[in-house]
């Protein structure tokens, strides 16, 4: 779910050769979708660019604008304030056609077989906040608002525009998704996307008529 932003230096991907690319840490998940991004714009990421830990949302808008950084990816309601100081999106990652892991809910092969019960109900509530999120958009901005502790309304309209739409109805995890995830991995092993994904639950809450019922409760 992110967009990568660059200074108003950089025209071409190639102006990116070279150039230091921020990053908030090496463990988090916009590592990886960096590493994707760049080679979405056929770079190398081992070898056409410098990675840094700059930090946090404002570390990064000051070491873009220093020029410390050439690149980052960010997301809304980050994009707006991007635009203001004059930085480029290079690749909107979300509208590239791009599958790739964001947010799914994880656990244990063992607790899922142990538990299934409460991971099934966990799932209902999941998807019942989905289907809220997706179809009642006043009460969604309205909690939006809560937690990003603004009453700005293009912020806002920005930030469920982008996460609404990113969010499947139904919450399969697509083998495509994991595989890509797999690929900027310098060392995968022996690992198969198999291994990391199970839609028994989600595929029995749909054969059973409950995703269908949690849109239409909310639809107006």
């Amino acid at each position: 779910p992110y967009t990568l932003y660059v200074s108003s230096r950089t025209r071409t991907a190639e102006d990116l050769k070279g150039k230091k690319i921020g990053i908030l840490s090496f463990g988090g998940t916009a590592y990886p979708a960096t590493r994707y991004a760049l080679q979405h714009l056929g770079l190398n990421p081992d070898t056409d660019v410098t990675f840094i830990q700059t930090g946090d949302q404002v570390a990064r808008f000051g070491a873009l604008t220093s020029g410390s950084i050439e690149g980052t990816l960010l997301q809304p309601p980050d994009t707006i304030k991007a635009k203001e100081l004059g930085f480029k999106p290079m690749v909107n990652l979300a509208q590239s056609g791009i599958k790739f892991p964001m947010n799914h809910n994880s656990t244990s092969g063992r607790y899922l077989k142990t538990n299934r019960d409460k991971v099934k109900k966990f799932m209902m509530g999941y998807i019942s906040g989905l289907a809220r999120l997706k179809t009642d958009r006043e009460f969604a901005i309205k909690v939006l608002g809560k937690y990003l502790r603004t009453t700005d309304r293009t912020i806002l309209n920005e930030t469920y525009d982008f996460w609404s739409g990113l969010y499947p109805s139904k919450p399969y995890v697509e083998r495509e998704e994991v595989e890509n995830y797999l690929a900027t991995l310098k060392d995968r092993g022996g690992a198969k996307a198999e291994d990391f994904f199970d839609n028994s639950i989600v595929a029995e809450l749909d054969r059973e008529g409950f995703i269908n019922a949690a849109y239409k409760r909310y639809q107006k």
